[in-house]
C-alpha cells in the first residue's frame, strides 16, 4: 500500500496497480471502476471514488417491486434525497450491472458523512418482465 508521512492525514490514493488489484478483488472481475464511474457520470458527472463503491450483490432476477421496496424502506433518515435512480448497463457477459442510488434535486448522488453513496450495486442475470418493460432499452430509470 502506498503512503508516507507526506500523505498522512489525507485519504489513501492508490497507485494504478493497487487500484487494479483492489477492483478485481472487490468486484470479482465483474464491476470495473470505469463502469461505475461511467454510470455515475449520467448523474451529472460527480464520480464517487473507487474505494467508496460497495461490493455488488449478485441476483438471478431483479424485480421491480424489490427496486421500489428499496427506495421506500432503505431511504436514509435526514438526508437531502429528492428521488431515486436505477442505472442499467450490460457487462458484456450476458449480465446487467444495476446501480440503484438516492439522488438530490440536482441529480447528484446523496452521500453519507464518510462519502459513501446511499445506494447499492447489483449484478443480475435478468430483469423481471415489469422492470424490463419499464427499462425498454433505457440506461436510466428515475423513481419519484
Amino acid at each position: 500500500m502506498s503512503g508516507d508521512a507526506e500523505t498522512a492525514g489525507r485519504p489513501w490514493e492508490p497507485t494504478p496497480e493497487e487500484a487494479l488489484e483492489a477492483t478485481a478483488a472487490v468486484a470479482e472481475l465483474v464491476v470495473s471502476v470505469e463502469l461505475i464511474a461511467g454510470l455515475l457520470h449520467h448523474l451529472g458527472g460527480k464520480v464517487v471514488r473507487w474505494a467508496k463503491v460497495p461490493r455488488p450483490a449478485r441476483l438471478d432476477v431483479l424485480k421491480l417491486r424489490e427496486v421500489i421496496r428499496f427506495f421506500r424502506e432503505d431511504r436514509p433518515y435526514g438526508s437531502r434525497i429528492d428521488h431515486g435512480v436505477l442505472l442499467l448497463s450490460a457487462d458484456g457477459k450476458g449480465r446487467i450491472v444495476c446501480l440503484q442510488l438516492f439522488v438530490d434535486r440536482d441529480n447528484q448522488p446523496c452521500l453519507d458523512a464518510e462519502g459513501t453513496p446511499h445506494g447499492r450495486v447489483m449484478v443480475v442475470n435478468k430483469l423481471d418482465p415489469e422492470l424490463r418493460d419499464l427499462a425498454a432499452g433505457k440506461e436510466l430509470i428515475v423513481f419519484e
